[in-house]
């Protein structure tokens, strides 16, 4: 009988639980095009930008309020307060350069501050200004009189038995003090079915105010446009005529120094023209979508959108072919020379690529033409969707980008291995403007793509597509598109090189269900049809995964396959029928967001169960070869700020970790950030990389038993975003070091009956959360784990363990420690 022998240190060598190290020199930065919220130019043509969150301009970093040269570069004196938690809705400025904002802000805390305020040219908030601190009113919209008074109009949410939104209009002296001659202007809100908001602001000259949106009354008038004088009195003689269309609404206005108004309004296609007195000039219908309209000059309208259309004062109107947004355009703002800068959430302007800020130059019965002299371009994080390491070692990424170390590459590139692009990658592939969900390589090098379907059918990247290693297109499969789907969201490439396709998220069409889920040859030509031939009522994939075993997994909701009952995850065999023998022993009503299968004997699901319309638990869950719940594996996933947990994504990490993480705080009754590893029996291990904050991952692609490269949404803290090289350091040795603080365990021998080590626990540490891990010295390899009863004394077998040094890591709720121990024969 083996003799088990235990060596107690005085001298601790244990094993280090650092978190991973995110590698330092392994830093692309790939961003995407982001949207402009509203902007404003100074006297001296810089810019001021609003931008719903923190982003770059270019390469540079900038905050949600920022400011630009003339030429786009980023005005690095300006600086956006701290004070200010939120946005504006509205940034104006005065002749001196202040700079008026408004909106509902709050401070870091979310106590509110004011509605209105004014900031200093450098950004501080001007302490002169009187504050509007209204709480519960929300300024949307202001005009800058000539006078440097400040018109503005705002709302407040209803009280019971006064539905919607109630809208006012107010004057301000230039430092914040009311007007006291300006009798404010309430529109309430009485019919619930009636939509009243004002869009729009605006001026005439010093004493004609105007006021636009939809269905306003005063007093007995109701328009959708109003003048009024500096008094608030309303002009009886004036209310332009909009023609009626369905869907109406005043989107924006214009003023023209003459007076002439312009008005964008129905679904945004509608641009009608008034005198100034309030005369129809000009009413047409120009097919546009995601518009805005604005001032050209002395004497027309530029309106910008899908399309873009200049209209004059008299009435004519051409349409500028060359250039058009994608998406939408938000706000507009005029320079000097007849200078306009647009911004939005477009990245496209005809055949040239402008992520959210484009600037024009013409006007005045000039053509205008696009400024390439304007340098500005709005980003944000971008998506890595998935990533791919080549057998050279190179990565294939794609995702949602646009930029990748200041180079364009829209959505799919080729990194070297030190984070830099790759110009021998086909540069045409990474010029096509849709998004890549999911990449696979076959055993010959070649490349399977799956993205976002094109309209207009061009042979790349149309749904599928299967490349050469340097992504040159070898063959583009045709797809079974049944319902309205965007792309291919899911695919798998199997050891035969066999190709898995499916579609994401569709509306039925014809009957069918929108959901195609397909098997290609390795060369592409389709071989099976399974949502004709086994998917029945398919609510929705979320995944699908090739096992080591070759079956295909399946995981979703309410997947009904071959007639089967719905369940959150399938297996299906080679010959396309369901697989009896694994029948998921697991909710009806799971919905399965992530799921891998470590090998071929258990299968790990992660996702939520609805709660009624209330919220969701989070679940984790492992099951055998056929379906069944493993009882020994144990993960409880909660979020103590709500009803609302959930587990979304799944990763196998080096020496036998797996990366999980989603919406969660709790985690076998353990405080942890959302994002954790654990090992195959479900217990915690270590909190993951906390410095990626709103992480949110993708792929992961193993470089060895130490490195590994991770792919997903966040910025990483050496500059890195999308997308970073993670060395993992658990296996590091610390040196040994003199046990300088009392345990709250000791251990001890008892080698005459069995090979036993034994755990004496102090009181203070019997909680219910106590967990272990007996792991390798010389590794970190965890080879048991598990819970420890609320009991002072715990047993804990080691027959499994071979001759050698292993450690017993304790893990508590607010502690850990470590006891080393020998076993020898």
């Amino acid at each position: 009988m083996q003799k088990l022998k235990l060596t107690l240190l005085l001298i601790l060598g244990c094993v280090a639980l650092r978190a991973q190290v995110i590698d330092p020199a392994f830093a692309p930065r790939i961003l995407r095009a982001s949207a402009g919220y509203t902007i404003a130019a100074q006297p001296d043509n810089k810019l001021l930008v609003v931008s719903p969150t923190q982003g770059f301009v270019n390469n540079s970093p900038v905050n949600v309020v920022f400011r630009l040269l003339e030429n786009g570069e980023v005005d690095t004196s300006f600086h956006y307060p701290n004070q200010l938690r939120n946005i504006p809705n509205q940034v104006r400025v005065q002749k001196d350069g202040k700079i008026i904002i408004g909106g509902s802000f709050v401070d870091p805390t979310g106590k509110y501050i004011a509605s209105l305020l004014r900031l200093l040219p450098n950004g501080a908030i001007d302490p002169s200004f009187k504050l509007l601190a209204k709480s519960g009113y929300t300024v949307s919209s202001i005009s800058i009189l000539p006078s440097q008074k400040i018109f503005i109009s705002g709302f407040t949410q209803g009280q019971a038995g006064q539905p919607g939104l109630l809208y006012n209009a107010l004057l301000f002296t230039r430092d914040g003090q009311p007007d006291s001659k300006f009798t404010g202007i309430s529109f309430p809100a009485d019919d619930p079915f009636t939509t009243v908001n004002v869009s729009d602001l605006g001026f005439q000259s010093l004493n004609e105010l105007i006021i636009a949106g939809s269905n306003l009354q005063i007093g007995a008038r109701t328009q959708h446009i109003f003048r009024v004088d500096t008094l608030g009195k309303v002009d009886p003689n004036f209310n332009p005529a909009i023609v009626s269309v369905s869907n109406f609404k005043i989107r924006n206005i214009g003023i023209l120094n003459d007076g002439t108004i312009g008005v964008l309004a129905g679904d945004e296609s509608n641009v009608t023209l008034f005198d100034r007195n309030g005369n129809r000039i000009f009413a047409q219908y120009l097919p546009n979508s995601g518009s805005f309209l604005h001032p050209l000059g002395k004497t027309s309208f530029v309106v910008s959108g899908e399309r873009m259309f200049e209209i004059s004062a008299t009435g004519s109107f051409r349409q500028i072919f060359d250039f058009g947004a994608n998406q939408y355009v938000l706000a507009a703002a005029t320079q000097s020379d007849n200078r306009v800068v647009f911004t939005g959430a477009f990245s496209q302007i005809g055949n040239g690529f402008k992520a959210g800020l484009v600037r024009f130059k013409g006007g005045d019965g000039m053509l205008l033409q696009l400024d390439n002299t304007f340098t500005g371009g709005l980003y944000s994080n971008g998506i890595v969707s998935d990533v791919l390491k080549q057998k050279d070692g190179k990565l294939v990424i794609g995702g949602f980008f646009h930029l990748i170390n200041g180079v364009r590459i829209n959505h799919i590139a080729r990194l070297t291995s030190n984070g830099t692009v790759d110009p021998t990658f086909n540069p045409f592939l990474a010029n096509i403007n849709r998004n890549i969900y999911a990449i696979r390589q076959q055993s010959d090098g070649n490349l399977v793509i799956a993205g976002e379907r094109s309209t207009n059918f061009d042979g790349l990247l149309n749904g599928i597509n299967i490349t050469d290693p340097n992504g040159y297109l070898v063959r583009a499969p045709s797809f079974p598109f049944v319902g309205s789907a965007t792309g291919i969201s899911y695919l798998a490439v199997d050891a035969n090189d066999k190709i898995y396709a499916a579609e994401g998220l569709a509306y039925s069409s014809n009957g069918k269900g929108g959901q195609a889920l397909v098997r290609y040859s390795p060369i592409g030509i389709l071989e099976a049809d399974y949502n004709q031939l086994y998917v029945n009522n398919l609510f929705r994939f979320n995944g699908l995964f090739v096992q080591p075993d070759q079956k295909l997994l399946l995981y979703g909701r309410n997947l009904r396959y071959d007639n089967s009952d719905t369940t959150a995850i399938v297996r299906v065999l080679a010959t396309g029928g369901r697989d009896q023998s694994f029948q998921a022993d697991f909710a009806k009503t799971a919905i399965a967001n992530t799921a891998i299968s470590i090998d071929s004997n258990y299968t790990l699901m992660g996702g939520y169960i609805p709660i009624g319309f209330t919220g969701y638990n989070g679940f984790l869950t492992k099951f055998n070869p056929d379906g069944k719940k493993t009882t020994s594996f144990s993960a409880d996933v909660k979020n103590s700020q709500g009803g609302y947990a959930d587990v979304t994504f799944l990763a196998e990490l080096p020496r036998g970790k797996i990366l999980v993480s989603g919406i969660f705080d709790r985690y076998n009754g353990r405080t942890v950030s959302n994002k954790i590893t654990i090992d195959k029996n479900g217990q915690f291990v270590s909190h993951f990389l906390p410095e990626l904050t709103e992480a949110s991952f993708s792929s992961v692609v193993k470089i060895d038993e130490n490195n590994y490269y991770l792919g997903g949404y966040f910025s990483a803290p050496n500059g890195a975003i999308g997308l970073i090289k993670v060395k993992d350091i658990n296996t590091a040795i610390e040196k040994p070091k003199i046990l300088a603080q009392s345990k709250k365990g000791k251990i001890f021998p008892n080698p005459t009956f069995t090979e036993t080590l034994n755990l004496q626990l102090d009181a203070s540490s019997l909680t219910s959360d106590l967990q272990f891990q007996i792991c390798e010295l010389a590794s970190g390899k965890v080879l048991q784990s598990g819970r420890i009863p609320g009991k002072p004394f715990t047993a804990f077998d080691l027959k499994t363990l071979t001759n050698g040094s292993y450690v017993l890591h304790l893990i508590g709720e607010k502690w850990e420690e470590t006891h080393v121990f020998n076993k020898v024969k």
